[in-house]
């Protein structure tokens, strides 16, 4: 998949998907968790993006709620539905994931010597074994092989945009668009802990090889 490959959504279709995802349990669940209801009125901004896969379309939306530094995102997979949400506090990120009227804790992420170092919590959803401790996020060169060209290049972009973006949604959409299409269970709740560290945080992030550490380089 390229990046020309993925279509941002806007205009009626956002709003649309917007009504769309308000209606799931799940999605209902991460904006009582984050203490309001989950209506259009405590979203500040919004981005959805779109791609199709061999015959599966795959469509991400990200809801930012900035009075809770919050950010909710749903992934619809074909018939798949993934709920997730980042919230930011003291310098620290805590992803969850929904199923259902149920909210698990997946990870904490936050930033230390130059790495994020993530916790993370045993849930019913995934094996969170073998899953990375800590991402590098100092510079350095990465070798692709032919195979990995695409994603690779994909992925470095997405960190690149969340890097130098004005924390709007244009990165972290991208991020969970990539998420859905390549990742381990891992990378949206790091994508979205490297976006909340750097818009909620000190502002001082550096992607550098999060993208090898994630798989796709």
């Amino acid at each position: 998949m390229s990046q020309e490959n993925v279509d941002l959504i806007s205009g009626k279709e956002l709003k649309d998907f917007i009504s769309e995802a308000l209606t799931y349990q799940s999605i209902k669940a991460l904006f009582d968790f984050s203490g309001v209801k989950a209506t259009e009125e405590f979203i500040e901004e919004a981005e959805g993006a779109k791609y199709k896969q061999n015959s599966t379309t795959t469509k991400v939306l990200t809801l930012k709620l900035d009075q809770k530094k919050t950010m909710i995102s749903l992934t619809l997979h074909g018939r798949d539905i993934k709920a997730t949400s980042t919230v930011y506090s003291d310098n620290e990120t805590f992803g969850y994931q929904a199923v259902g009227e149920n909210v698990y804790p997946i990870v904490s992420t936050k930033a230390i010597n130059g790495s994020l170092v993530h916790e993370w919590h045993k849930n019913p959803i995934f094996d969170v074994e073998g899953l990375p401790e800590s991402t590098p996020l100092d510079k350095k060169e990465v070798k692709t092989s032919r195979a990995q060209i695409s994603s690779c290049g994909l992925c470095s972009n997405i960190c690149g945009a969340i890097q130098t973006s004005s924390c709007g949604l244009g990165g972290t959409a991208g991020c969970m668009v990539v998420c859905a299409g390549f990742a381990g269970l891992a990378c949206p709740f790091i994508c979205a802990g490297i976006w909340g560290l750097k818009c909620w945080g000190d502002g001082v992030i550096l992607c550098g090889p999060i993208c090898e550490q994630l798989g796709y380089c």
